[in-house]
């Protein structure tokens, strides 16, 4: 993200953790009153409207005030969901570039951030977390895929009293990983909504308080979690066999050029056999070895601003532009908040 850092050091604990530095059948009938959602009834596009249309190089949102931090694709209902950092919302975006409420709250003093689509379970995951108050533990809420009916909150405090999370990805067996930017962990998610401490490891610490782990992937092969920490830019492997074997991953070149205090690694997913890592103006392409000790970068697409994450959408790599800088300072964000293909290059 932007910025040069001169507001840094009055940045409070909240507003760090707001900055979000930011992817089995999971109805258990567990009680869903903590989302107390009410959610949007434009959800029933039927795949045969939507196959009509290709996706754009871009989509401009509406909204001046979304935010819109976490994205992920579904590919039944071809649209992309996105978060928001202002509001307990998430948003559905079609191929045509419609808008609709895909869910909602009645808590709209919370967030939400990082989200994944387990596309076989029909389950959307979003990490969420009150907008002001860190003393509450952050939550884990799951809706329904294709109507955006809340099925239920998962307590990630019931792992650490002090939770938080950030980003989340689909792990195993229809569970997820979440990443606590205020604490050295990574917890993980069963589908059954339980959360226990996947890795705490103070490798993983934050340089800057509440900027530590944020964006996860998993390897295509399954056997491998990485983790980017924010501050100081790093990656992280985690063999899933034995997490407490973490490595830090070596690099061939910077992970960051510029950009200031605030340009970290945010986003993280794997494209084409690659990891890309999306920072605020730039997207990275990492090639790993076979071991996960080593990457070789790339740039994927530079020149860009105020980005936070991506994820893959009918075969190419898309990002939201968020400006989640402006969104902690009250600062005019730059708009319009985006959805921007990076590969294939528009």
């Amino acid at each position: 993200m932007k910025g040069s850092g001169w507001w840094m050091m009055g940045l409070t604990a909240s507003a760090l953790v707001a900055f979000g530095l930011g992817c089995g059948d999971s109805d258990t009938g567990a009680d869903t009153s903590s989302t107390d959602t009410a959610t949007d009834t434009g959800n029933d596009a039927t795949e045969d409207t939507a196959a009509a249309s290709e996706l754009a190089a871009s989509y401009d949102l509406t909204s001046d005030t979304l935010f819109p931090e976490g994205i992920a694709y579904d590919s039944v209902q071809r649209r992309f969901l996105v978060g928001s950092l202002s509001e307990a919302t998430i948003t559905s975006v079609s191929p045509d570039g419609t808008e609709a409420v895909f869910a909602a709250t009645q808590r709209t003093d919370w967030m939400t951030l990082g989200l994944a689509a387990d596309e076989q379970a029909r389950v959307l995951w979003a990490c969420a977390r009150h907008l002001t108050d860190t003393a509450l533990p952050a939550e884990l809420w799951r809706y329904d895929l294709d109507s955006g009916e809340a099925l239920a909150a998962a307590e990630l405090s019931a792992a650490a009293a002090d939770a938080s999370c950030n980003d989340v990805t689909l792990g195993r067996a229809g569970g997820v990983f979440v990443s606590d930017p205020a604490s050295a962990r990574v917890f993980e998610v069963d589908a059954e909504g339980v959360a226990t401490v996947l890795v705490a490891d103070d490798a993983l610490a934050a340089q800057i308080p509440g900027l530590g782990p944020n964006g996860l992937a998993v390897t295509p092969d399954g056997e491998t979690l990485i983790v980017a920490v924010f501050s100081p830019a790093s990656l992280f492997a985690v063999p899933l066999a034995d997490p407490s074997a973490l490595t830090e991953i070596t690099l061939d070149a910077e992970l960051l050029t510029a950009g200031g205090p605030f340009a970290g690694p945010d986003g993280l997913f794997f494209f084409e056999g690659d990891l890309l890592v999306v920072t605020s103006g730039q997207v990275l392409r990492v090639a790993l070895d076979a071991q996960r000790v080593n990457g070789a970068i790339s740039v994927a697409a530079d020149g860009l601003n105020a980005l936070s994450t991506g994820a893959v959408a009918d075969g190419a790599a898309y990002v939201v532009k968020s400006d989640p800088v402006a969104s902690v300072t009250g600062s005019a964000p730059d708009l319009p908040f985006q959805i921007l293909r990076v590969l294939p290059a528009p």
